[in-house]
């Protein structure tokens, strides 16, 4: 989508801020023109129709081979640079009906990939088992709200390509399949972080409570055999155990 082109520099930039250590690995992206993909489909991706799910239940915007494509053109460009890891975004799980994102079809290619170009091609999909919620809390627990704050406001996933409409998970039309499986993620992830936070707080408060009650009890037998010197040591102790669990 154009909207993503557009969007993949800010994106890159602002990954190198939150993730410094990332500066020098992130090189400049490289990209391959593919107008003859386009030219040969007729979707809802690459020509101004209504999405809709087709009878033979693959949804207009599907773009046949776009995936296949990709990588067979990133392996290309790979072979030049002696680099055969391979990373591609899919997942199985809620893939929107799309034949190319399955594991069968990436483990497939990636045997195909290796047998021409007669290398060992592997191509990672570290998103495959998951769903989006549970891509949403990857990638909290990855870079915090700051992370969150760049998939929000920087990416894109609309169909249409909507950005004048933010909502709390990001841009978008809001009625796209694609703004529906990023929404609905996002809420079931929001009622999922609550639910973790509470269960992590009573978890902290029972911890917390024993460690002190431990603390106290060393105190004071050190104050029985050493005096004043134990009750020091214990207050000490117990002062530190608060700032550690807090």
């Amino acid at each position: 989508h154009l909207i993503e082109m557009k969007c993949r520099k800010t994106i890159l930039i602002k990954i190198k801020e939150i993730f410094p250590r990332y500066k020098n690995v992130l090189r400049e992206d490289h990209v391959i023109d593919i107008p003859a993909l386009g030219l040969l489909s007729e979707t809802a991706l690459t020509r101004n129709s209504e999405i809709f799910v087709k009878a033979n239940g693959l949804p207009s915007t599907f773009v046949p081979g776009r995936n296949l494509v990709f990588f067979n053109m990133a392996s290309a460009l790979g072979w030049r640079r002696n680099i055969f890891n391979l990373i591609g975004g899919m997942c199985d799980t809620d893939y929107s009906g799309y034949p190319d994102c399955r594991r069968e079809t990436i483990d497939a290619q990636a045997k195909a990939l290796s047998l021409g170009l007669d290398r060992t091609v592997i191509i990672h999909t570290p998103l495959m088992d998951m769903n989006k919620s549970d891509i949403w809390d990857l990638s909290y627990n990855l870079g915090g709200e700051k992370f969150h704050k760049l998939l929000k406001f920087d990416t894109h996933t609309c169909y249409i390509g909507d950005r004048s409409n933010l909502y709390e998970w990001g841009y978008g039309c809001g009625i796209c399949p694609a703004c529906i499986l990023r929404k609905n993620g996002y809420n079931k992830w929001l009622k999922n972080k609550g639910y973790i936070l509470l269960k992590k707080f009573f978890i902290q408060c029972k911890v917390r409570v024993f460690i002190q009650e431990e603390l106290l009890f060393f105190a004071a037998f050190l104050d029985v055999i050493y005096g004043m010197v134990g009750k020091k040591i214990g207050k000490l102790l117990n002062a530190h155990s608060v700032i550690q669990i807090l």
